[in-house]
């Protein structure tokens, strides 16, 4: 099993203004987690919610065999469209649920429709 960290959020739009944040690629999936999001004009303060009452997520995107063109280094996600979710109210709790969701994937292998197999 291959595990490999990447120092830049791995999804969500507006992570450019996240403090938190952790891409792993681990056996053909990207584990991404982004949180503590203070958009431009918002930094002092409490975070502002990514999503539905939550101030940081994870998401897992099944990866492409194909190399981004940017020079990264990274694989391109095949879809967009996430195969698993949690939801965090702190940074502790995103960096355990980040480790938790990279373990559970680094067991299941993506199928070419990449729906998982455990």
């Amino acid at each position: 099993m291959e595990r490999i960290e990447y120092d830049w959020p791995g999804h969500f739009i507006g992570a450019k203004d996240c403090k938190f944040f952790r891409t792993t690629h681990v056996n053909g999936w990207r584990v991404s987690t982004v949180g503590e999001y203070r958009p431009r004009g918002c930094e002092e303060g409490p975070p502002e919610h990514i999503g539905l009452d939550r101030y940081y997520e994870t998401m897992v995107f099944p990866l492409a065999d194909a190399v981004c063109s940017c020079g990264c280094g990274a694989h391109e996600v095949r879809s967009w469209s996430n195969e698993d979710f949690d939801a965090y109210q702190t940074e502790s709790g995103a960096a355990a649920g980040h480790e938790a969701m990279v373990r559970r994937y680094a067991k299941i292998t993506p199928t070419p429709e990449g729906q998982g197999d455990e």
